[in-house]
């Protein structure tokens, strides 16, 4: 709860001395079947490189500015060599700053990118070992993108603080918080913006006592459709929002592995959109412990990262928090986003079975 406490305040301390700078996260790489996990993990962890280097770095447990990518190969030329035949292919990576939080895409940039492979080893790998963080067209992609979220901003600011306001009228404090703390310093209502935040994380901070509003504070992002909420639980039973009303979302079971270090979220979902039938995206977002501690290494049943739903079909999933070295009794917080529902449960009690 105190380091929950100290973010919000840090976060006060920077909008009164007027130092708020726009810093991004770096998501997921896009999910491809030319891609295999450990490229995909090489890539993100090459634009964490290019966006450390160039001092942008997500620095707030609010920011919501976040770079997604995606490689694709256009050309590809073989070539022999002295003892193997070498690939030379031609690709671009594509590079996207949206806010995670309402989807909100403000600026893309395609970088052209080369690499050689030798025979049997992996094009794509080449191409994301020759991505360079000292390439200038990263240092202009990061400032084009910090212009036009200052662009975005000046120009819909006011819509943001009423939106802000909306929700903390709604006490929705959480929601708020997060709309007004990215709100630039260069934009014209920064004064206005940084005030309305102080107003409403008084508020806040006198429901210190609950604990489950500290954690909204940092964990649940602003939901734009009205929020769908389960009845209430009772004391051992999780506690599950959903940000969609045409989405349900069950946990079945929730048990410990202490062979494979990990924890499984076996869920069933449904959709209840008659006119949606689509392949949704899977994402693990965020889970903290009861005691606060935040598990960050996560990975899906078959290492799939996509699931069809057809309407009022019931359909299960198992979601794994891996490299758990110690028997967590309970998750406090877990955030998942199954294509356009963000599913965010409480309270979850973890059984652990020696057998699994």
């Amino acid at each position: 709860m105190k380091k929950y406490l100290f973010l919000l305040a840090m976060l006060l301390c920077t909008l009164s001395t007027g130092a708020q700078t726009i810093h991004f996260s770096v998501g997921e790489p896009e999910e491809s079947e030319a891609l295999t996990p450990e490229v995909r993990k090489l890539l993100q962890t090459k634009i964490e490189q290019i966006v450390t280097r160039n001092s942008a770095g997500a620095s707030s447990a609010y920011n919501p500015f976040v770079i997604e990518s995606s490689l694709q190969i256009a050309d590809k030329k073989k070539s022999t060599g002295l003892t193997r035949n070498v690939t030379l292919v031609k690709g671009e990576l594509t590079l996207i700053v949206r806010n995670y939080l309402d989807n909100s895409m403000y600026y893309s940039a395609v970088v052209a990118l080369t690499g050689n492979a030798l025979e049997g080893e992996d094009p794509y790998k080449s191409m994301v070992t020759s991505i360079k963080s000292t390439d200038p067209a990263y240092t202009r992609f990061i400032r084009t993108a910090r212009q036009k979220i200052e662009e975005y901003y000046a120009t819909n600011c006011s819509v943001v603080m009423q939106k802000a306001q909306s929700l903390a009228d709604l006490k929705q404090y959480h929601e708020a918080i997060a709309y007004l703390s990215v709100i630039p310093e260069t934009v014209p209502c920064f004064e206005q913006s940084a005030a309305l935040l102080k107003s409403i994380s008084s508020k806040l901070l006198g429901n210190v006592p609950d604990t489950i509003v500290i954690e909204r504070v940092v964990e649940k992002p602003v939901v734009v459709e009205t929020p769908a909420e389960t009845p209430e639980p009772e004391a051992d039973e999780p506690q599950i929002t959903l940000s969609r009303t045409d989405f349900q979302f069950k946990v079945v079971r929730c048990y410990g592995d202490r062979t494979s270090q990990r924890i499984v979220i076996l869920a069933e979902m449904m959709n209840t959109d008659t006119d949606r039938n689509s392949n949704e995206h899977l994402a693990f977002r965020q889970c903290i412990t009861d005691t606060g501690t935040e598990l960050t290494s996560f990975e899906m049943q078959r290492n799939s990262y996509y699931v069809q739903m057809p309407p009022r079909v019931v359909v299960t999933r198992e979601f794994y928090v891996t490299k758990v070295f110690d028997p967590v009794p309970k998750l406090s917080y877990v955030e998942l986003n199954i294509g356009r529902t963000t599913v965010m449960i409480r309270n979850l009690k973890v059984t652990w079975d020696e057998s699994h």
